[in-house]
């Protein structure tokens, strides 16, 4: 497993334990959200969401709740205690340790932007992101977004010059007039060549933060998205999310 996820549900067990939460009957349940339910309808058909590779992942926990994209999905209901102890060993296990830590740390008051945003609320976030990178990164403009998100490419390109990267070989080729490239096969040349990495949370889901931070410090990517909205927080890592609910 990774050591970025060790080590934030090591800090997220310390916090667990210091609000008693780990020895009371308190159960997670996560459920699949229909696309619909995760994303409502926006006016843009060609977010994954939609298309029916990934889905999000909700954990409720005392009446809040954590969300992830995941390859994986699936419904569960254990206690607390238990996810933590649960050996993980693929890309389910992994949505479920995060989902939870995100709807346990949204109830503690620790995090915001927990639940994913809807509509057209993606569009106005691409600008934001677009506006947070300008101003934190003068003068860079190679830019790589890892995983594939139509309304941040078509918006960053306006900027940037854009490399994206992505696991799904249906989203190969040029979209946007940008390159999408295969994830696995150009990782090292795209991070290598790119002045800022923008990075799906959902890297941390599907085990590939690994790969990813032996290029680039992890300190320096920036992360977007509900998905890693709890392990940013635990690890101090930045993170972009600005319609998050």
């Amino acid at each position: 497993m990774s050591i970025y996820i060790e080590k934030a549900k090591k800090k997220f067990y310390e916090i667990a334990n210091k609000h008693h939460l780990l020895n009371t009957k308190i159960i997670i349940k996560s459920r699949v959200l229909t696309p619909e339910e995760a994303i409502g309808n926006p006016d843009r058909r060609d977010f994954p969401l939609l298309k029916g590779r990934e889905r999000i992942m909700e954990a409720e926990f005392k009446s809040c709740f954590g969300h992830v994209f995941t390859d994986m999905p699936g419904n569960y209901t254990d206690t607390l205690k238990n996810i933590l102890k649960k050996k993980i060993k693929n890309n389910f296990h992994r949505a479920i340790l995060i989902a939870s830590i995100n709807a346990v740390m949204r109830h503690l008051n620790l995090i915001k932007g927990t639940k994913h945003c809807k509509n057209n609320e993606p569009e106005k976030c691409a600008r934001k992101v677009a506006r947070y990178l300008k101003e934190n990164f003068k003068r860079k403009k190679r830019l790589a977004l890892i995983g594939y998100q139509p309304a941040f490419i078509e918006e960053l390109a306006k900027s940037f010059t854009l490399n994206v990267l992505d696991l799904n070989k249906e989203n190969f080729g040029e979209k946007y007039g940008v390159p999408v490239l295969d994830g696995d096969k150009f990782l090292k040349d795209v991070v290598d060549w790119a002045e800022i990495v923008l990075a799906t949370g959902t890297v941390f889901v599907n085990d590939t933060i690994e790969k990813i931070a032996k290029l680039k410090p992890i300190e320096d990517i920036v992360f977007y998205g509900v998905t890693v909205s709890g392990i940013a927080e635990l690890l101090k890592l930045k993170r972009v999310c600005f319609y998050s609910k």
